[in-house]
C-alpha cells in the first residue's frame, strides 16, 4: 500500500509539473510584444497614379478638379482616409487666385490646434469633404452656369467625328 501511495504521489507531481510548465509557456507567450502590423499599401503607390492638375479659379474647371481629386483619393484609401488629408491635398493643388482665396482658411486650421478657437467655416470644411466641395463651388462657380452651357451648345460645331461631337455635347448638358 505504501508503494501504491508513493507511485500516486509521483504521478501527481509529474502531472502538476507538466501543467505548471504549460502555464509558464502560455504566460511567456502573452508577455512577448505583438508582431508589427503590416500596413496595407495603397494601390496608387504601385501604379504611380498622377496627381490631378492644379486648380486656379476657372469656373469651367471646378467640377473636373473635384472629380479628379475624388478619383485620386480612391487610389490612396489609407493615406486619404481623413477629411483633413483630403482637404490639405486639394489645397496643395490650388494655384494663383484659388490658393490666395483659401490661404486664410488653411492658416486658421494649421495655427489653431483647438477647434473652439477656429472659425466655424474652417471647422466645417475640415469636418467633411462634401463641405469642402460646397465651399469650392460657392467660391468659384459661374454666376450663370445655365446661360454659359446653353451658349457653348449653340457654339458647338462638329469638326471631327460624330462620337467626339456627342462627347462634347454631353459635357455641356451635364
Amino acid at each position: 500500500m505504501v508503494i501504491e501511495i508513493n507511485r500516486l504521489r509521483a504521478q501527481l507531481e509529474h502531472i502538476t509539473n507538466a501543467q505548471l510548465a504549460q502555464q509558464q509557456a502560455q504566460l511567456a507567450q502573452q508577455q512577448q510584444p505583438p508582431l508589427p502590423v503590416q500596413r496595407q499599401q495603397d494601390i496608387g503607390a504601385d501604379i504611380k497614379t498622377a496627381k490631378p492638375k492644379p486648380f486656379t479659379r476657372n469656373p469651367m474647371d471646378i467640377q473636373q478638379f473635384i472629380t479628379n481629386c475624388e478619383g485620386y483619393f480612391e487610389f490612396f484609401l489609407t493615406i486619404m482616409a481623413s477629411t483633413r488629408n483630403k482637404v490639405l491635398f486639394a489645397v496643395g493643388l490650388m494655384k494663383g487666385t484659388a490658393a490666395y482665396w483659401f490661404e486664410p482658411i488653411k492658416r486658421d486650421y494649421l495655427r489653431e490646434e483647438n477647434k473652439a478657437d477656429r472659425d466655424e467655416r474652417t471647422n466645417r470644411i475640415f469636418r467633411d469633404w462634401d463641405n469642402m466641395e460646397v465651399v469650392l463651388r460657392e467660391a468659384f462657380r459661374s454666376t450663370d452656369e445655365t446661360h454659359e452651357a446653353l451658349q457653348k451648345i449653340k457654339d458647338l460645331m462638329q469638326k471631327g467625328t460624330a462620337s467626339i461631337y456627342c462627347v462634347e455635347f454631353r459635357c455641356h448638358i451635364l
